[in-house]
């Protein structure tokens, strides 16, 4: 299995969509969107709006948003080289991770959001060494502020964005001043809007409330498959950053700078956490796309013992499956 998709065949555009599909064929009929993830308005607005349509149009919609990210997030890190060989063992570790439980299967911001974060990503990398540069970092700001907009916990991608330019590039005030204040926009936008409406005062006392972590409450619904899954896959994970830290200086410098963004990533992941306020199992598919990279490049280094990575990825699978039975 690892073979075939460490190769970049083309077969596989087609067998990860099915296998997204066997796995989350079971929300057609209960996937309306989440009308308690977040009580600021504008996903108010959206889920209220998609609510209205039958639940398989809201399948369709969420299948194509969670489709299209995983082979975008495979297209991207193929063409930045983030990995040093191409194949579709990131969109495979993606799908699984993302099929891993139904506690994951919901229409919940944080599936358009994922998709919002690799677009950011993909404009990010094109920065490494370019001299136009605005265009894009205008694109990255707007599309985080509108983010943040929508759910609070996106706050944390403005200073992970600042972050990773730290990395990427040498420190230019003008571009984290284009960052900032472009971020900033979609909230002027909004405050026109709600200072019309006179609830201008009534959004902003809603938005910073969410600033406090007093109430933070743990809402995972604890099993023994849950529990060896999870246990399982921090396993992987951490042989997989082991891996990655052991031939982190065989890379090209680029590729080690990318791979600094992505363990960035997973660290401002922490802090989603902390904003979320809500602890849901959900709330860890943010993390998911750093760890997707690590694990990526833990599979696509196998050489030998391959019945090892094999076995590996047999009981990981093994353990997806009886999530979705029980």
């Amino acid at each position: 299995m690892i073979r075939f998709f460490k190769s970049t065949q083309t077969a596989n555009l087609l067998i990860i969509p099915i296998i997204l599909l066997i796995f989350w064929a079971r929300t057609m009929f209960n996937a309306n969107p989440v009308l308690d993830a977040s009580d600021l308005p504008i996903w108010n607005l959206i889920a209220s709006f998609l609510m209205h349509f039958p639940s398989w149009l809201n399948f369709i919609f969420l299948f194509t948003i969670v489709t299209s990210q995983v082979l975008y997030l495979n297209f991207m890190l193929n063409r930045h080289e983030v990995l040093y060989k191409n194949s579709f063992l990131p969109a495979l570790i993606f799908t699984l991770f993302i099929s891993s439980t139904p506690q994951l299967m919901q229409f919940h911001p944080v599936i358009i959001v994922n998709f919002i974060v690799i677009f950011i990503l993909d404009r990010i990398f094109y920065l490494y060494k370019s001299n136009s540069n605005f265009s894009r970092l205008f694109d990255c700001g707007l599309l985080a502020g509108i983010s943040a907009l929508i759910y609070f916990p996106c706050i944390i991608l403005l200073p992970m964005m600042l972050a990773t330019l730290w990395v990427l590039r040498p420190f230019r005030l003008k571009e984290w001043l284009i960052v900032i204040s472009v971020f900033l926009l979609p909230f002027f936008y909004a405050s026109i809007y709600y200072f019309w409406n006179h609830t201008l005062q009534e959004f902003w006392i809603t938005y910073m409330n969410h600033f406090g972590i007093s109430n933070l409450s743990f809402e995972i619904n604890r099993s023994l498959p849950l529990m060896l899954l999870s246990i399982f896959s921090v396993v992987i994970f951490l042989l997989s950053s082991s891996k990655l830290i052991f031939n982190y200086r065989k890379n090209t410098i680029r590729t080690r700078s990318y791979q600094q963004v992505f363990f960035i990533y997973f660290l401002f992941g922490f802090g989603w956490l902390l904003f979320s306020n809500r602890i849901q199992l959900i709330q860890f598919t943010f993390m998911i796309i750093p760890m997707v990279i690590f694990c990526s490049y833990y599979f696509l280094s196998a050489k030998r013992r391959m019945w090892a990575y094999e076995s590996l990825l047999l009981i990981w699978i093994g353990l997806i499956v009886w999530n979705h039975l029980v």
